[in-house]
């Protein structure tokens, strides 16, 4: 929320609601975030209230408050304390002991390197001076390879000094490193993951949107830059997302620098082609940021093209959109099993009644920060205080989902919920469709259908 409202402040595109609404938000978020400062190291950040602050997101929370500060008040002394937080762990060489991550996993808890690039990164953002971080990474380059890491070195100078040498050398390994998937120009993490824990297309993004602003912020390879970009778009799900918080907040993140600082793009057009029949042309105001939607009809097996009428760079995105009975002939079938046990019985109005969900873990390896997505039917009441079960970490309500965060299981184990549901009124209707997940794979996902209640 706070990209999003930096963004429209910026461009001028917010209405006096939609901006009044989106800071409510920020200001909302910021003080729910301050609850996550541990009571006994002050300016560490923890991941559960109460819990144990950790260097990676003491850091990362430092880049969020740094991003809050151009659209909402932050408290200095709140800075002041996590930057003390984190110099507190830093070495007399200037590097960060590893092992003190977010999760008690990951391929980088044993890695100085990354989280001295990570650390470096965010106390450069906040103004801080991390010459000694950034010669000991100089002096260490040799055990980064992977287009993530090379990345957080890169970063951690473009954002002491995106016009120095030390950056642009930096960001001529990062682009060597590049490497053209199914959606483009991106860049991949390495099979073992990102420091949050996210593998494969997740890891994908995180690595891309990290590799497009150091291009965006250094000014050079901006073809390569504006490619990396296209790749994100590509990756951007139907409600906005990139998968994770963590990613989207990054392509948010490359997205908004490539939106700032550069010239308007004057009064245009866009003319839309069938083969070389053109079909209708759009008029696009002088420095306009607002979306334009197009619809082009059925497609028929002629090309459809878009030509911009004059220099300059536009996105374009193509849509359909596809109604599909339940259930699917194919539903995805990840690592993780879910079963979901309704009442079999007619309902009664006004009773409690309870939802059984059984969470398998059917594969070789650990599920990590397993995600649940139980659909629920309209016409009940749920609370998530009151679901029940072995490793539950926590319960959020959404719109047509109860969502269910868990710990992790392991290869074989299994965990059982129970979700108490009061009837509010008479009813017969489907419930959503579930869902479970590795939290940072949602790509891995296990899909079941809709199951239909009904209640008298």
């Amino acid at each position: 929320m706070v990209l999003a409202l930096d963004y429209m402040q910026q461009t001028k595109t917010a209405s006096p609601e939609l901006e009044t609404k989106a800071k409510k938000y920020v200001t909302q978020g910021y003080q729910r975030l301050l609850t996550f400062e541990s009571k006994q190291h002050p300016g560490g950040f923890a991941l559960w209230k109460g819990g144990r602050p950790s260097i990676f997101l003491t850091a990362y929370g430092l880049m969020q408050f740094v991003d809050m500060q151009r659209v909402h008040a932050v408290e200095p002394e709140l800075l002041t304390r996590m930057r003390a937080f984190l110099r507190k762990y830093e070495q007399e060489d200037g590097s960060f002991a590893a092992g003190n991550l977010v999760h008690s996993w990951g391929p980088w808890k044993e890695s100085r390197f990354y989280m001295t690039a990570y650390v470096a990164w965010a106390l450069a953002r906040a103004g801080e001076d991390t010459v000694k971080a950034r010669a000991w990474l100089r002096a260490n380059e040799a055990e980064v390879e992977d287009p993530y890491g090379v990345a957080l070195a890169a970063l951690a100078c473009a954002a002491a000094d995106p016009k120095s040498a030390e950056s642009a050398r930096w960001a001529k390994r990062l682009v060597a490193l590049q490497s053209d998937g199914p959606d483009g120009g991106g860049w991949t993490a390495t099979e073992g993951g990102t420091f949050i824990g996210a593998r494969g297309g997740g890891a994908r993004v995180e690595t891309t949107a990290m590799a497009a602003l150091v291009l965006l912020q250094t000014g050079l390879h901006q073809d390569l830059a504006y490619g990396a970009l296209d790749a994100l778009v590509a990756k951007r799900m139907p409600d906005g997302r990139f998968g994770s918080t963590h990613s989207t907040a990054l392509a948010l993140r490359a997205l908004l620098a490539a939106s700032s600082g550069g010239e308007a793009l004057p009064a245009t057009q866009v003319t839309v082609l069938r083969g070389d029949k053109r079909t209708r042309t759009v008029e696009i105001p002088r420095g306009s940021t607002e979306p334009v939607r197009v619809p082009v009809g059925t497609l028929d097996p002629a090309d459809l093209r878009l030509r911009l009428e004059s220099q300059g760079r536009l996105r374009g995105t193509l849509s359909r959109t596809t109604y599909e009975e339940w259930p699917k002939t194919r539903l995805p079938r990840g690592p993780v099993a879910l079963d979901v046990t309704w009442s079999a019985r007619p309902l009664a109005v006004d009773q409690v009644y309870e939802a059984r969900v059984v969470v398998r873990n059917t594969g070789s390896k650990p599920a990590k920060v397993v995600t649940v997505e139980l659909g629920l039917p309209p016409g009940i009441t749920v609370k998530p205080k009151d679901v029940k079960g072995a490793g539950l970490q926590e319960a959020e309500r959404a719109e047509r989902h109860l969502v269910l965060y868990l710990d992790d299981i392991a290869p074989g184990d299994a965990r059982t919920l129970v979700v108490p549901y009061r009837t509010r009124h008479a009813f017969e209707a489907q419930t959503a469709h579930s869902r479970v997940y590795e939290y940072y794979v949602e790509e891995e996902q296990t899909v079941i259908p809709p199951v239909r209640l009904r209640c008298r």
